[in-house]
């Protein structure tokens, strides 16, 4: 049977949310192999993470991502050791193999409640100015139809046919291609209108501490980390005035 590997990390204050995945994952399954789809394998990994001995090494984590096809990670308030471990080796294997997928989304959440590990996280996102562009959601439902969307992209993206519409000609595969670019145009949009959001809350939170700042190292970081974000939102504009 022709399988999708999904992995997906989490911390642990998203317990419900990691159910309610399983959930539709299940659901989702129930539908596809009755219409002869791929199956769709879920794995959780950060139970078994977080239990790891010190002894555990980098090639336990190459066997387990290098498998799957798409990669998850949902946080909320703090983003975990081990999951933060998880996110940067599949981001490096992606960007050296193409494989596999990754998905990351965060559960809104109130600045007061962030953890300092929630912070590091994104900081790290931005690093170099190589923007990674993640998603929001506020309810279960929002991020389900968001990686309903983003499941179906993969399918069509890497023409698995097995019980979809096959491609007959040529004028239909071009009609497919214009429409996937179109679609993704479409969410690069709407992903990109995100992300400035985004910025725009950090650009405004290192502006509030440097205010707030005595002491002249601190303030040299964020003088640094406010003209990167500022460089960031400028680039992200001109992406979107490019997609228009």
């Amino acid at each position: 049977m022709q399988k999708i590997k999904i992995f997906l990390a989490s911390s642990n204050e998203l317990k419900e949310d990691r159910n309610q995945f399983e959930i539709l994952i299940r659901r989702k399954n129930d539908e596809w192999i009755a219409e002869g789809k791929p199956y769709l394998d879920l794995q959780i990994w950060e139970e078994a993470s977080d239990a790891m001995s010190a002894t555990r090494s980098q090639d336990e984590y190459n066997k387990i991502i290098k498998e799957v096809d798409i990669f998850v990670m949902l946080f909320w308030t703090k983003v975990g050791k081990y999951t933060h471990e998880e996110f940067t080796l599949a981001k490096k294997l992606f960007l050296e193999t193409g494989k596999p997928h990754v998905l990351v989304y965060q559960k809104a959440a109130n600045p007061e409640n962030q953890e300092q590990s929630l912070k590091d996280f994104i900081s790290s996102l931005l690093e170099n100015n190589k923007e990674y562009f993640w998603g929001n959601y506020e309810h279960f439902d929002t991020l389900a139809l968001k990686f309903d969307k983003e499941l179906k992209k993969y399918v069509l993206q890497n023409k698995i046919e097995k019980g979809f519409q096959k491609l007959n000609s040529q004028n239909n595969l071009a009609g497919l291609v214009d429409e996937i670019i179109s679609k993704a145009n479409q969410q690069r949009v709407e992903d990109l209108g995100k992300r400035l959001t985004q910025l725009q809350t950090l650009l405004k939170r290192f502006e509030e501490e440097l205010e707030f700042e005595t002491n002249p190292k601190v303030q040299m970081r964020y003088e640094r980390d406010i003209k990167n974000t500022q460089t960031s939102i400028e680039k992200v504009l001109a992406e979107i005035e490019s997609l228009k």
